[in-house]
């Protein structure tokens, strides 16, 4: 114990000696670019040891990162040399130094000083996606981006979902402003939606974070061009894994209560984001998601159909807009006239087996 009081003395010190130096170099000196990018980077390496330790949780600390990534953030070459700090997906996937020193477990979720590493780097990325060319983002930022997506820890992996938030939502991607690769009619932007949705899709709700979901799709709706087949793929993907987890909740045994009661969060939670995307997706794709919805919501048993209805109609009643009103209250109309008929069939149904 002595022992290891000296070594959390030993690197406090270290930490503070280090913000207090670059702090005070930042600080003093006009924007230097190498500089700065160092500050950054030596400051990854210590953040398994701040996030440990409450005394380090410094003002100073995140005051001096926010105005070096500022700095950085605007300017294209500091951009790209901040970038190319981060590791590769292969030294990431290999065990980190001669293998006779790693057992046959070592897990990469499982490193934490090399996973702290990359949280801190997933946080800053966003405030500089604007200057980061997507030739570069392709190839250092997104397979550190879908490898990390998948990490149990939901915090790491928000930061993973965040950076592809702040993917979608920028307007130009540094120096390169076709994002046009392989095929010239697809652009990067729509190429990594799929991926994503595919991702986000097989790890929900076990990994990937409904708010992450959630901000990633709203994102992905509003900037992707109007009839964009990515939407309409992200729009088919939501509504099969809705309807998978109602399938999967009905067909839970009543012995799997903490289950049952976590697929339901999962499934309300994604119902509400399907139907809050009729207000939210272009007019050319809101017929296509009408019918999906449609067709899903008619297939429900009577409570959860009663209970999607419900909240489509709230839905719908508190809308001003006045571009959809007049396609979503015929919609709703006949949706509930067509579950009506559903609900008297299977009241008869039953009557008769009584």
């Amino acid at each position: 114990m002595p022992m290891l009081n000296g070594l959390e003395q030993i690197t406090e010190a270290a930490f503070f000696m280090i913000v207090m130096f670059f702090s005070i170099a930042t600080k003093e000196k006009a924007f230097d670019e190498e500089l700065f990018v160092t500050t950054v980077d030596a400051l990854s390496y210590v953040e398994f040891f701040r996030m440990q330790h409450k005394q380090m949780q410094l003002p100073v600390y995140s005051d001096m990162i926010q105005r070096t990534v500022l700095c950085i953030s605007k300017s294209d070459s500091a951009t790209v040399a901040l970038v190319n700090q981060l590791p590769s997906y292969v030294n990431l996937t290999q065990l980190p130094g001669p293998s006779n020193l790693f057992s046959s477990k070592y897990h990469l979720y499982k490193d934490e000083l090399q996973t702290a590493r990359i949280f801190f780097y997933l946080r800053i990325l966003p405030a500089c996606m604007e200057k980061i060319p997507g030739a570069i983002f392709r190839l250092e930022v997104v397979p550190l981006m879908f490898l990390y997506m998948r990490h149990p820890d939901k915090s790491v992996a928000q930061g993973s979902h965040s950076v592809f938030v702040a993917f979608m939502s920028a307007n130009n991607l540094g120096l390169d402003s076709s994002h046009v690769y392989e095929d010239d009619e697809i652009s990067l932007k729509e190429q990594l939606v799929v991926y994503y949705v595919q991702t986000a899709m097989e790890a929900y709700p076990c990994l990937t974070p409904f708010e992450a979901l959630s901000s990633a799709v709203v994102a992905l709706v509003r900037h992707l061009p109007a009839g964009s087949p990515a939407v309409l793929y992200c729009i088919n993907s939501l509504v099969e894994k809705l309807s998978s987890l109602y399938n999967s909740h009905f067909m839970s045994s009543v012995g799997q209560e903490t289950e049952v009661e976590v697929e339901t969060e999962a499934l309300k939670n994604l119902q509400v984001l399907m139907l809050n995307l009729i207000l939210l997706v272009d007019i050319q794709v809101l017929p296509d998601l009408l019918k999906l919805l449609a067709r899903l919501i008619s297939g429900l048993p009577e409570y959860a159909r009663n209970s999607a209805l419900g909240d489509a109609h709230d839905l719908v009643a508190c809308s001003d807009d006045v571009t959809r009103k007049p396609i979503l209250v015929p919609w709703l109309q006949s949706l509930s006239f067509i579950c009506s008929g559903l609900d008297s069939g299977s009241n008869k149904t039953n009557n008769k087996s009584e």
